[in-house]
């Protein structure tokens, strides 16, 4: 059968868009999920997928869909990799979809700052596009340099300027999907929609099960002219996090913030001792407008210390792949697990998952900090330093008490990163038995044949 949907599918977009060579097929054997980072560097275990397919246009997306379904073949979309908990995670029956050459900028409506884009654009050349004309999406994950756009979307992304722009859920307008089951559905691009279901807000987050996105239309805004960082300091990591809360309170939102934890502030600020750290920063285009804003947030924070601090991590912040570097030659690998919880019961999740994973043997450190903001609580972001040795032992006893503690504490098992292979199995804790077959029914409806990503549901 595979044969026959390789034919078949050459005759539309051409063999030089179909890849079968190890050589070419290794780059899609896994995203950056380090549980598979790891296998491969301590066990030499690799996944290969079986067929690379590549088209260049959302019809041909459509055609590849139809005979897929024709010979029941496992299809895996694939926009940029940059996933973190296994989104890519072939067998070798499976055929990834690579959604990279439908990599346009179609057209741009300025009066209305919103552009039309495909999925397999890289967002760091869009953010460059778009700054050479004044303007920018100022959605600035830490896989900037390598995520697209169909990736993002599918993923219910956010970045690191979200407390001011907001999330992918709030930048996307329209979008085009194909359907497995129904063919390609087209959403245009308005401000607000009261038409029964928002069926584009859907797809926002459903990581290539129900559809693939092959068409994107984002709001943009105006490059800020002036940005002013700030941060303050605490002895301690909830007396940070109460004064976040009064900024929330006074609907005073910077447009980034974020607070370590006492024991991530002493690994970047050891300059400062004990404590935690709280940095941030304003943009605009009004320098009156914005020292008046950074004098309230100084009343609202009892002072403020040196913008230098929030310009250390500014400049340093996408340094990850050196840090990875770092901790394997001292005999470390990592893990980083993000959660949401209101700010009733953020502190409480906080203390106990560092209690319990500290508990694991291998486990090492177990820090955190919270980087997105909003009105009734947080994201917070735990960063884990493992044993080697014991990294593969302990890895999913680490992510059992992560999601267990914070589900039965009333946080939602992900803020960010989304579910990709990790966190199918905890789908029960966030939705309970009625929400997950509710998700099974939707799948059929949109999927009857179930051709797409067969391990998530």
């Amino acid at each position: 059968m595979l044969d026959k949907f390789i034919d078949e599918v050459a005759s539309i977009i051409g063999s030089r868009n179909i890849y079968t060579e190890k050589r070419r097929i290794y780059a899609y054997t896994r995203d950056y999920w380090p549980y598979m980072l790891y296998n491969e560097i301590l066990k030499d275990y690799i996944r290969y997928p079986s067929t690379i397919v590549a088209p260049e246009n959302e019809y041909q997306v459509l055609e590849i869909v139809r005979i897929a379904s024709k010979y029941n073949i496992k299809m895996i979309p694939y926009a940029g990799g940059s996933g973190v908990l296994g989104g890519i995670y072939p067998d070798k029956e499976a055929v990834i979809l690579d959604l990279g050459k439908l990599n346009w900028i179609r057209w741009f409506d300025e009066d209305s700052m919103i552009i039309e884009v495909g999925p397999g654009v890289i967002l760091i050349e869009l953010e460059n596009w778009l700054n050479k004309r004044g303007y920018t999406l100022r959605h600035y994950p830490q896989s900037m340099p390598n995520a697209m756009i169909g990736g993002l979307i599918s993923t219910r992304s956010i970045g690191q300027f979200s407390t001011g722009y907001g999330g992918i859920e709030d930048i996307v307008k329209g979008l085009h999907i194909v359907i497995p089951s129904i063919g390609l559905v087209k959403i245009t691009p308005t401000p607000r929609r009261s038409v029964l279901l928002p069926i584009d807000k859907m797809f926002i987050g459903s990581e290539g099960l129900y559809g693939i996105i092959t068409d994107a239309y984002l709001k943009v805004f105006y490059e800020p002219t002036y940005r002013i960082g700030f941060s303050h300091t605490e002895k301690e990591f909830k007396s940070n996090v109460k004064k976040s809360v009064k900024l929330m309170r006074n609907r005073v939102y910077p447009d980034l913030l974020r607070i370590y934890d006492e024991y991530e502030t002493i690994f970047y600020y050891p300059d400062i001792g004990w404590g935690s750290m709280l940095i941030g920063c304003i943009e605009g285009f009004n320098e009156r407008y914005l020292n008046a804003k950074l004098e309230y947030i100084s009343e609202l924070l009892d002072g403020l210390e040196r913008e230098e601090y929030f310009w250390r991590w500014f400049k340093t912040r996408n340094d990850v792949i050196k840090w990875i570097y770092k901790l394997y030659e001292n005999g470390l690998g990592f893990e980083t697990i993000e959660v949401s919880a209101r700010w009733s019961n953020i502190i409480g999740i906080y203390n106990i998952i560092r209690e319990k994973t500290l508990e694991l043997n291998g486990v090492e450190t177990a820090t955190a900090h919270i980087s997105h903001f909003y009105d009734t609580g947080a994201g917070i972001y735990f960063s884990f330093m493992i044993r080697l040795e014991d990294y593969l032992d302990v890895y999913f006893k680490l992510w059992d008490i992560v999601m267990k503690v914070t589900s039965s504490m009333g946080g939602s098992i992900s803020h960010h990163h989304g579910v990709g292979f990790v966190r199918m199995r905890y789908l029960n804790l966030e939705y309970g038995v009625e929400g997950l077959k509710l998700l099974e029914k939707i799948k059929k409806v949109c999927d009857e044949k179930n051709i797409l990503r067969e391990f998530t549901l």
